[in-house]
């Protein structure tokens, strides 16, 4: 497994010796913000290959994290990537209230949009977006041309499609034995390190000087912290209707403590400063994480959706209201989803049986109809909740 990993990064690429040549100047012209994710580590690999930033200049981040980084950051660079992470609605305000502002955006993105903002048309930022692809794929058809060493930049390509679940017809051309042998170790140690490690990581991997067995290591460590941190907050977790809730500075633990026992969905928050408290919310299923996610923007929340996942920052008068709305709503939202998804299977079985028998089958379908109809009517009355 070590010997195929660095067959892959035996030479250090040109493009990394050029960026080294290039040393501090680098600085002031290209920064990369990625997600601290697979798809926005690989990301970040893709542009360093491409030499379009130095990996001193790479700062990983989660989406809340992100928001209070990026205007210290426009404001100190000429030329800002933001990989995998969906700021659009942040970078076209900064925009907007800046247009003496001289800088480049390249922002990079799959996530599910809001909307179309009229800021868009803003010369200085360029969006590159679909939902079907993950950031790192976007970032590879970008930067394909420029990019010398193909073989490392197919590897964290298919791990990020790996990772968010895009396998598109193009990532799956490029899989081949070797690279499915390493991506399970690669993905499952990456996610657990820290953006520290990451950097750390992002630099061996392009100087051809990684070893599966260090990111095995590290990877252990974080495990072994994680079990400790969950052992210490175990007694201090709010569990009320299967929604924990927990305050607490280190908000990647809603995306295990989701996977205790009976939780329909882990908060974990933390007070950012006296107007906004940062959240991470990780919900049983995307359809719960969707409902979360409005309640959120309802109460002026300005947060990011991916899959299960939440996260971003609403205002501090709105959390007493968020908790106790999820309190009163999600249960009834998971009861009334759980019988219009019975009722929609029997219906379904019952029209197959249609043809065959008569008379009290159809009776009986015309009052699942019903049933079917008036659950969607609540369903619509619990949308109107998030009001």
């Amino acid at each position: 497994m070590t010997r195929f990993f660095h067959a892959h990064l035996e030479a250090k690429t040109d493009s990394v010796k050029a960026m080294e040549n290039m040393g501090g100047a680098q600085k002031k012209f290209s920064v990369a913000l990625c997600h601290s994710d697979m798809d926005g580590f690989s990301s970040a690999v893709l542009l360093c290959l491409a030499n379009k930033v130095h990996p001193e200049n790479v700062y990983f981040a989660s989406f809340a994290l992100a928001q209070a980084m990026v205007k210290s950051l426009l404001t100190s660079t000429k030329t800002l990537y933001v990989c995998d992470l969906a700021l659009e609605s942040e970078l076209s305000k900064i925009l907007k209230e800046k247009p003496q502002l001289k800088v480049e955006i390249f922002l990079i993105d799959h996530h599910k949009k809001e909307t179309d903002f009229p800021e868009r048309k803003d010369e200085r930022l360029k969006v590159v977006h679909d939902e079907n692809k993950c950031s790192a794929q976007l970032t590879y058809e970008m930067l394909e041309n420029q990019i010398a060493n193909k073989e490392l930049a197919d590897l964290f390509l298919c791990a990020a499609a790996f990772t968010d679940k895009l396998e598109t017809g193009t990532v799956l051309e490029k899989l081949n034995e070797r690279i499915s042998l390493i991506l399970k170790p690669l993905t499952a140690g990456l996610t657990k390190l820290g953006s520290r490690n990451k950097k750390i990581f992002l630099k061996k991997v392009l100087r051809g000087r990684v070893d599966i067995n260090w990111l095995i290591k590290v990877a252990d460590e974080s495990n072994r912290r994680v079990k400790e941190a969950l052992k210490e907050v175990k007694n201090k977790l709010s569990l009320r209707n299967s929604i924990v809730t927990l305050e607490d500075n280190r908000l990647w633990l809603s995306s295990k403590i989701i996977n205790f026992p009976n939780v329909k969905i882990a908060l974990v928050y933390t007070k950012k400063d006296n107007d906004t408290v940062r959240i991470s919310l990780r919900a049983i299923d995307e359809e719960t994480a969707e409902f979360s996610y409005n309640i959120a923007r309802k109460l002026g929340g300005n947060i990011g959706l991916t899959g299960k996942a939440i996260g971003g920052t609403i205002p501090k008068e709105g959390l007493d209201t968020y908790i106790k709305t999820l309190n009163t709503t999600i249960p009834f939202f998971l009861k009334l989803k759980s019988n219009l998804r019975s009722l929609q299977t029997c219906y379904d079985q019952l029209k197959e049986l249609n043809g065959e028998i008569s008379g009290k089958i159809r009776e009986a379908m015309e009052t699942v109809a019903k049933k079917i109809v008036a659950l969607k009517k609540e369903w619509q009355n619990a949308e109107q909740l998030r009001d």
